[in-house]
């Protein structure tokens, strides 16, 4: 637990607030991230990341070691945006990353899609870029 609350305490050092991971976080690693009043996701997409990664300017990191087996991180891996917002639908989560900056990026849940639903929201979505 020692080597984990290390990591995360680097994480926080280098400034950032929000974690987004691939893996999952266990409750004790909850504890962590709440006592520092931060937020952190678990089990997203590695798209997702990356997408989100380009979105805020920042670089998906895989791991915290380098090459001469340091553990570091620093504010040149992050993104910035001014608000993160979480909510629960359903049995998922949605994660709305707002003013990010130069870039803009949005993602369309559709539940219970079937072909005419995904025409029509291609439709939707190509009249609202052409306006």
């Amino acid at each position: 637990m020692d080597i984990v609350k290390r990591r995360i305490d680097k994480i926080f050092k280098a400034g950032a607030n929000v974690l987004l991971t691939t893996g999952g976080i266990d409750d004790l690693c909850f504890k962590l991230f709440t006592e520092v009043g931060a937020m952190a996701v678990r089990r997203c997409k590695k798209v997702d990341l990356k997408r989100v990664a380009k979105a805020t300017d920042a670089i998906f990191v895989s791991s915290l070691a380098n090459l001469e087996r340091d553990e570091s991180f620093g504010s040149s891996v992050q993104g910035t945006c001014e608000e993160i917002v979480q909510e629960r639908i359903s049995n998922d989560e949605l994660i709305t990353i707002k003013k990010t900056g130069a870039r803009s990026a949005a993602s369309i849940i559709l539940r219970g899609a079937n072909d005419v639903m995904l025409d029509e929201m291609e439709r939707s979505v190509n009249d609202a870029l052409c306006v």
